[in-house]
């Protein structure tokens, strides 16, 4: 059921359409590489079969081989895109749900013979990532249990929620929670219940279900969680987010239905979260789709532009900073190209380009209307 890629078939993915894409890192003298998605849609993972490319990480081995590891496999809310509709869903029986927790998804994975190092979807060394290596290093329990599991060719999912890491719902300790064990070379998903010992709190999969219509009538009133994640007859999973979530999601962004928040939702890649409760035929909805493929093909010049600029600046100007400057500093992407040359990540640079052009109501419309 599950389509993992190879390191090859991954490299291809990323080649032929651009709303993938890797990031590569060296840690303890080895290469690794994330792939991840920027701005997706629901037709890309389809259309790829690239539901995995959700922080799929490959090391280097000493032998030159790549060793994979996978996270959670990218799904999506019910009535959020095509084939998670309510309607596409009619007939499916929910077999297994479990509560979803809201903080940031953690993968400990080997990094040569010796070393365990915890990542998030995005990498290894940001705030997430780094205190889940500190919680490792303190629990000896869970540090055996995420040992044992690597050696059993298992990939233990965990969350980390914490009340400094706070995205809506408010948690009184920081901690790890285990979410999934999946067979790292199928992707199946194994009984979380079967977890022996370790170490943290599992987040408990419940077989005793409700049917899909009864979790939607159930999110209109429950309150102080983000929802619950639901594994369908077919093998499909879903999430249900409550209305109280999405409300306090949007209550903690001023205006959030304004053009200006909204493009900074889809760079923070929590745009789902905002159109989670709205009819697909909603104008509000409608308008933010508009927003989103304006954005995404924005980006998509953009980077084309740069690319040019950099072909130019080693070609026409023989890699003189100073000769590129004097010619093109009033080329509108040139801080982007200048940055780029300086080693920074181009989708970075463009996402923060973006950001300042679209800081304030006024000026996202007026950002807009020119694409």
């Amino acid at each position: 059921m599950f389509n993992i890629p190879t390191y090859d078939e991954a490299n291809a993915i990323i080649g032929r359409n651009d709303a993938f894409y890797k990031s590569c890192h060296v840690i303890d003298g080895y290469d690794v590489e994330v792939f991840n998605y920027r701005l997706a849609q629901h037709s890309d993972f389809k259309k790829e079969n690239a539901e995995e490319l959700r922080g799929l990480t490959f090391v280097k081995q000493d032998d030159g081989s790549w060793k994979r590891f996978i996270m959670l496999h990218k799904f999506f809310n019910v009535n959020q895109t095509e084939g998670y509709m309510l309607e596409d869903l009619a007939g499916t029986t929910v077999v297994s749900s479990q509560t979803k927790f809201d903080g940031s998804m953690i993968r400990f994975i080997w990094v040569g013979p010796h070393n365990i190092v915890a990542k998030t979807k995005m990498g290894f060394d940001n705030e997430q990532a780094i205190a889940a290596n500190r919680i490792l290093q303190e629990n000896e329990t869970l540090y055996t249990f995420v040992r044992d599991s690597l050696n059993k060719g298992h990939a233990a999912i965990f969350e980390y929620v914490a009340p400094a890491n706070r995205i809506v719902v408010p948690y009184k300790e920081e901690e790890l929670v285990l979410l999934q064990v999946r067979d790292e070379k199928t992707g199946k998903y194994l009984d979380v219940n079967d977890a022996d010992n370790p170490g943290c709190d599992i987040s408990p999969m419940y077989k005793k279900t409700f049917t899909l219509e009864e979790y939607m009538k159930m999110a209109e009133f429950n309150e102080v969680m983000e929802g619950w994640v639901l594994t369908l007859d077919n093998g499909m999973m879903c999430k249900v987010k409550t209305q109280w979530y999405c409300d306090r999601h949007r209550l903690l962004t001023v205006d959030a239905y304004h053009e200006n928040t909204i493009i900074e939702h889809i760079l923070n890649e929590t745009y789902d979260d905002l159109i989670a409760s709205l009819d697909a035929d909603d104008p509000v909805r409608l308008n933010m789709n508009k927003v989103l493929e304006k954005v995404r093909w924005w980006i998509k010049a953009a980077t084309i532009e740069v690319e040019v600029e950099l072909d130019m600046y080693h070609a026409d100007f023989n890699s003189s900073r100073k000769d590129y400057a004097i010619a093109c500093n009033k080329r509108s992407l040139f801080d982007v190209t200048m940055k780029v040359l300086d080693g920074k990540d181009m989708y970075e640079c463009l996402y923060n380009y973006i950001r300042r052009e679209t800081s304030h109501l006024d000026k996202a419309r007026e950002f807009l209307k020119g694409i």
